[in-house]
Formats: C-alpha cells, sequence, structure tokens
C-alpha cells in the first residue's frame, strides 16, 4: 500500500543589479538579466524550491544539509545536478514522484511565456510527463524586498508516493 506525502519548497536569494547582463537561471532554464544572483551555486531558486518540497516530502532533510554552501565543491555548481543527485535518492527508495508545483515570484525576468519551457525542463530531469508539473509566476506589485528588486523567491509543493 503506498502512503501519500506533501513537502513544501521555499527559497530566497539576494539580488544585485549588474553592469552587464548577466545568467540568471530559473528551473534550470538560463535568462539574461540585468541583475546577479548572490548564491554559493547558480542561485536557481525554482530548483532550489523543488529540491526543499521532495526532501521534505520524504523527511531527507534539507538542501543544505546535502549540499552545504561552507563546501567548496559546491561553489557555481548547477541547481540541475544538485536536483539530479536528489532524485536519484528518491528512486532509490522507491518513492514515485506524482505532481510538482512551482511559484516564482520576482519582478524582472518575466517568466510566464517561457513557462513551458521551465516545465519541460523540470520534467526532463525528474523523469516525469510535463503535465506532472507547473510552474507560475507573479510579482510582488513593487511591494517588499521583491518589489525592490531586492531579492527573488519561490515556493513549491509536491506529492510522492512512497
Amino acid at each position: 500500500m503506498s502512503v501519500q506525502r506533501v513537502g513544501f519548497g521555499f527559497d530566497l536569494h539576494k539580488i544585485e543589479c549588474s553592469e552587464t547582463e548577466q545568467e540568471v537561471f530559473l528551473c534550470g532554464v538560463p535568462f539574461k538579466s540585468k541583475y546577479k544572483v548572490i548564491a554559493h551555486s547558480d542561485g536557481d531558486i525554482g530548483l532550489h524550491a523543488i529540491i526543499e518540497a521532495l526532501l521534505g516530502a520524504l523527511a531527507l532533510g534539507n538542501i543544505g544539509v546535502l549540499f552545504p554552501n561552507t563546501d567548496p565543491k559546491y561553489k557555481g555548481i548547477s541547481s540541475s545536478l544538485l536536483l539530479k543527485e536528489v532524485f536519484h535518492k528518491i528512486k532509490e527508495i522507491g518513492a514515485q514522484i506524482v505532481n510538482i508545483d512551482v511559484t516564482l515570484i520576482c519582478e524582472r525576468p518575466k517568466i510566464m511565456s517561457r513557462s513551458y519551457e521551465l516545465r519541460q525542463n523540470v520534467a526532463n530531469i525528474l523523469e516525469l510527463d510535463v503535465s506532472k508539473v507547473s510552474v507560475k509566476a507573479t510579482t510582488s506589485e513593487g511591494v517588499g524586498i521583491i518589489g525592490r528588486q531586492e531579492a527573488i523567491l519561490a515556493q513549491a509543493i509536491c506529492m510522492v508516493l512512497i
């Protein structure tokens, strides 16, 4: 008999204005931006929130425990590689991902026109049908640290069967 488990993930990273265009990764997909994400890894808030949700659903700790920002081997690492490692752990214990829902919250870059691309990338990493992955985006309407373009944020929820 399978048991359904739900996990919630959250990630927030500071951003800084850059004089040159930077690549910002969201759900593993590069976006050109005038902002630089301040992070130990590539700072992909979407994938970090998904990792946190999956780890939470299975009570496997959190991203900082598995991939500490004090470890130089994770400096600048692609969050896609981190998610692949978490997915490997999920398969090892015999769990199955039912669905994932992600909300990206930032003023820039504009995301929704590329939502399917983000969904497809997450689905590919996790060997899921794209219909099981939702990626949405919103702004904070100019309010708070998101609105002042000082940070970007993501939330994710998932269901797994074990």
